[in-house]
């Protein structure tokens, strides 16, 4: 059925949607191009990667003040839980290149739904192996440290699972890495200290919630597909994304917090970095910024040259942030009425304005783009990058499932 007859038939355009997005659903792993649409309304990541590795128990000795004794025990233990979590990755690898092999000969899309029984037995043993590894690591804790283990386990949370969200924009924000991403002086980071902790449970407990429901939106979410149960999955999704706003809304009370915190000259930029990182795709770098940059480094620019680049960015920063402003409303009025179908980039309310807005902020980077070259000498615009297609991160938070709909 052609896409236009699709649209005179809303049910046929249903079910040839279910049918194939359920075909790679029922085996996530195997089809990641089709199953981003269900990591994206529950959450996900990269299966085959480990959940501990080395940077991490460097930042866990760090965190716990391990003896050198006890680091070397960590790696060795690290050492024995990596050989175990690597058998368990190939082991799964070679159940989905043969089960990929044998779609390619039969295209009987029954392969996949074969194998998920055999990723969901995956899935528990690589997290009962890392569960093992965390509590061998604990046993060799002194008092003291064992004190601080509540935090540590608050702490994995938060930077393992927070970025797997994106639902809701700022629900991927950390407000502890922003912090120190910032490099405040210790003073100062000690006096924020007491918030960050109050941050760090609070958002522990919402994020615990949330993962649940994203765990089980995955599991309950390919049977409903399977079975072409849409209304069920809208009701699913209404959950997860309840269960999205809870965490994005402790963010943002937190970053209000800490702002209101910090010396008045440094408030506006924490605003600006915690805005920017709630909306990657708004805030994001683009060719015209970048031109910018180059054509002011120019050295054997003129006075004259200096002065119309400098007012012409001012023009262009001016225009930008009310498109950019707009774009977060329309942005969020998306995310708050988004439904499955939009998932899948079926359209909805929102759609047609944030297209617009993209139209007109390309517009406005074309039109700068032309002015600024306008200004320099052949030899000085032969020095600019590269023009090409400006593309938003992918991944969750950044870009990844959804960003149609977000239109950014």
């Amino acid at each position: 059925m052609a896409f236009r007859d699709w649209l005179k038939d809303p049910a046929a355009m249903v079910r040839a949607m279910v049918a194939t997005v359920a075909v790679a659903v029922a085996a996530l792993p195997a089809s990641p191009a089709l199953a981003q649409p269900m990591r994206g309304m529950f959450g996900g990541g990269n299966q085959f990667d480990p959940d501990v590795n080395t940077k991490e128990i460097e930042r866990y000795a760090e965190f716990l003040k391990l003896t050198p004794d006890q680091l070397q025990i960590a790696n060795e233990l690290l050492s024995g839980y990596q050989a175990e979590f690597n058998a368990l990755a190939d082991d799964m690898r070679r159940k989905q290149d043969a089960a990929r092999e044998e779609f390619r000969e039969t295209r009987d899309p029954g392969v996949w739904r074969d194998l998920r029984p055999a990723f969901e037995e995956y899935q528990k043993r690589r997290t009962a192996a890392a569960d093992k590894f965390m509590e061998d690591l604990r046993l060799v804790l002194t008092p003291e440290q064992e004190a601080k283990w509540p935090g540590l386990l608050q702490e994995r949370r938060r930077e393992r699972t927070l970025p797997r969200g994106g639902l809701m924009s700022g629900e991927t924000v950390d407000v502890v890495r922003l912090v120190r991403d910032e490099k405040y002086p210790d003073e100062l980071n000690s006096s924020l200290q007491p918030v960050l902790d109050q941050y760090a449970a609070e958002l522990d407990r919402v994020l615990a919630e949330r993962n649940k429901i994203y765990e089980d939106g995955m599991s309950q979410g390919m049977d409903m597909f399977n079975q072409g149960r849409l209304q069920e999955m809208e009701d699913l999704f209404a959950k997860a994304r309840d269960a999205a706003k809870k965490v994005r809304d402790v963010n943002r009370r937190y970053a209000r917090q800490i702002e209101a915190l910090l010396p008045e000259d440094q408030r506006a930029a924490f605003a600006a970095e915690f805005r920017k990182r709630s909306f990657p795709d708004v805030f994001r770098d683009r060719a015209a910024d970048r031109e910018f940059r180059t054509a002011l480094a120019l050295p054997d620019l003129s006075d004259d040259q200096r002065t119309q680049l400098t007012q012409l960015q001012e023009s262009y920063a001016r225009e930008s942030a009310i498109n950019n402003d707009k774009m977060v409303e329309a942005v969020e009025k998306g995310e708050s009425t988004r439904s499955i179908m939009q998932m899948f980039g079926a359209g909805g309310a929102g759609s047609d304005e944030i297209r617009a807005l993209r139209t007109a902020r390309r517009e406005l980077d074309n039109r700068t783009s032309e002015k600024l070259r306008a200004v320099l000498s052949d030899d000085q615009r032969a020095k600019l990058p590269e023009r090409g297609a400006d593309r938003g991160p992918g991944g969750p938070g950044g870009g990844g499932p959804g960003r149609r709909d977000r239109g950014v």
